[in-house]
């Protein structure tokens, strides 16, 4: 699939669509999170099982029909977010950011006060600039919705 280029995030964000998962997006969300170096448990098995038993768990950032971002809400007790994936060529243009705020927008309609994620240990500046803080004697880090 050929990627298609913008001049600036202005014209990125005017053509990026976010969405729930599709059955289309699952060939690409597994290269993107392969390529991303995501642990071993992400293989299309535990996808597959993830989306069946909870279809709008998934949201993904598409331009055209490319995926280009995707993300993992686990709202059952807690609220979670995980596995925030975006393509290497796309990043630092705020994808990540539309989709994280997308996610928190829908815990928040489902009546959550707070949501946590495990970062790694690149994304951690990311997520402090977005007003997620250190739980004490954690690796996670939480955000009031």
């Amino acid at each position: 699939m050929e990627t298609q280029r913008f001049d600036g995030a202005e014209k990125l964000h005017s053509a990026l669509e976010l969405r729930r998962y599709k059955p289309s997006d699952f060939d690409q969300m597994i290269r993107n999170q392969r390529n991303a170096g995501l642990p071993g448990i992400m293989t299309s098995r535990f996808l597959e099982a993830r989306i069946i038993n909870d279809p709008d768990s998934t949201l993904v950032a598409v331009i055209g029909c490319e995926v280009i971002a995707s993300l993992y809400l686990h709202a059952e007790t807690d609220a979670r977010i995980s596995s925030l994936v975006v393509k290497s060529n796309y990043r630092l243009m705020g994808v990540g950011k539309r989709l994280l705020c997308e996610a928190e927008r829908i815990l928040k309609e489902k009546g959550y006060l707070v949501v946590c994620l495990k970062p790694s240990d690149t994304s951690i500046g990311f997520y402090k600039k977005l007003r997620y803080v250190p739980i004490e004697r954690s690796e996670d880090m939480s955000k009031q919705l």
